[in-house]
């Protein structure tokens, strides 16, 4: 790693005048809870005469362009350590932090109403446990601080963030993918980012209080795109988030990158309307090679929106009310963790063949799908999670490589073999249920 710097700075050194939020940042997340732990800690370092409390580290852009100090790493932090140190001062002093708070660079709604939330919670605690704010502000401004590191190229500084928080569980890995491919944003109007940064967040914090970006990113989309290749395929971490970082649409080397230009430039206006009635978007395959930028973002929502089209209805859909129906009442009501493996595992192969063949073969298979992932569940005695993880590499490449309704005729045979249970399975359960009253399966 080249051309940065690190140095150990108190919090009156921090140059918060300096400070931006870029365009690739999440809002303001932190709650009561987080800005009541920072207080707390802070307090108790000072009631145990700590000379030197060390808050964390903060990695800084120093961008020439904007003479700027880019926030990469540590945001929520010197947020609420800009917030603290406000109020503490009884909003008399000009500190720099002052200048950081007032900058019209808080684009989310939810930045600025947690900020609100957190500036009358801890004024409340002012009020309420100090007698001399005086003393905890002079305790923060000289002996709280912060390793701050400066790097001057941004790739630099998002590799130093991708490494520094691939050792933790400080973010999850879809927030490493977002500063990722917001690098590639150039020519884009600044309400344009915040329409694709407001679409993201809005699927990871959301009014049905649902990850949905965890949900298919790490569970629908990385492992199905690695069962693809016939590989095992295990948790989604931050050491796997290369497998969506692409190439960027105006340097395209190999000619299987151009995967997005050629479905825009050869599909007939006429395919597109049909296609369109039979899947989410005309424009994505699940195990398309990724292209950077917007383009992963328009990705990565077709997907987030296919998932509760399929699995989270807010409304009937003629085609698809046998598909719900059946769905309510053989997915739900599991009792163990094996069977939640099996149901992620339905979901992902379910996504599969109604993104490659839309709703008529989602509708032709999704009971014979439901018997070759679940019989697993008979002939089993327990179902492990490396257990799913290692089955359906070979069915899902199968289904990966089909050109034709027809190449999925193989499922058929497969899902319907006889079954030969394990003797502590219990009879009559869900799965056994759905055996007895769609198919003649036999079950020893």
């Amino acid at each position: 790693m080249k051309n940065f710097r690190a140095a150990i700075r108190t919090l009156k050194d921090l140059e918060f005048s300096a400070f931006k939020i870029p365009d690739y940042q999440r809002p303001y997340v932190w709650t009561l809870k987080e800005a009541r732990q920072l207080w707390d800690d802070i307090i108790t370092s000072k009631e145990r005469q700590k000379i030197d409390y060390r808050i964390g580290t903060v990695i800084l852009h120093d961008n020439k362009e904007t003479r700027s100090l880019d926030i990469v790493d540590g945001q929520q932090r010197l947020i609420t350590l800009s917030i603290l140190m406000h109020l503490l001062s009884d909003k008399k002093l000009h500190l720099p932090c002052i200048a950081f708070l007032k900058q019209k660079q808080f684009v989310h709604q939810e930045s600025i109403d947690n900020i609100r939330n957190n500036a009358t919670e801890i004024q409340q605690w002012i009020n309420d446990e100090l007698e001399e704010s005086d003393i905890v502000l002079s305790y923060l401004l000289e002996h709280c601080s912060i390793v701050e590191i400066r790097v001057a190229d941004i790739s630099e500084a998002f590799q130093m963030f991708d490494s520094q928080n691939g050792r933790g569980l400080m973010l999850e890995p879809y927030n490493l993918l977002k500063a990722y491919h917001l690098r590639y944003f150039d020519g884009i109007s600044q309400e344009d980012k915040i329409m694709y940064d407001k679409r993201w967040e809005n699927a990871a914090r959301n009014k049905e209080k649902k990850d949905y970006l965890k949900q298919v990113i790490s569970e629908q989309l990385y492992r199905t795109r690695i069962w693809s290749k016939h590989f095992s395929a295990y948790n989604f971490t931050n050491k796997d988030i290369a497998e969506f970082k692409g190439s960027a649409i105006d340097h395209i080397k190999y000619p299987y990158q151009n995967f997005v230009n050629y479905l825009n430039e050869n599909n007939s206006a006429k395919d597109v309307a049909r296609i369109k009635e039979e899947k989410i978007s005309t424009n994505t395959q699940i195990n398309q090679p990724i292209v950077n930028g917007k383009f992963f973002f328009n990705y990565i929502s077709n997907y987030v929106d296919m998932y509760k089209l399929l699995f989270e209805p807010t409304q009937s859909h003629e085609i698809l009310n046998n598909f719900y129906a059946f769905y309510k009442d053989f997915c739900n009501g599991f009792k163990k963790k094996g069977d939640y493996y099996l149901l992620e595992l339905y979901k992902s192969i379910i996504m599969l063949v109604y993104d490659k063949f839309g709703l008529n073969g989602l509708m032709r298979n999704y009971l014979l799908l439901y018997a070759y992932v679940f019989r697993f569940r008979l002939e089993k005695k327990f179902v492990k999670y490396k257990s799913v993880a290692q089955f359906p590499s070979d069915v899902i490449a199968r289904i990966q490589h089909s050109k034709e309704l027809l190449d999925l005729n193989f499922i058929k045979s497969e899902a319907l073999a006889d079954i030969h249970r394990q003797e502590s399975n219990v009879n009559n359960d869900i799965v056994e249920l759905f055996f007895k009253n769609y198919f003649n399966v036999k079950i020893y």
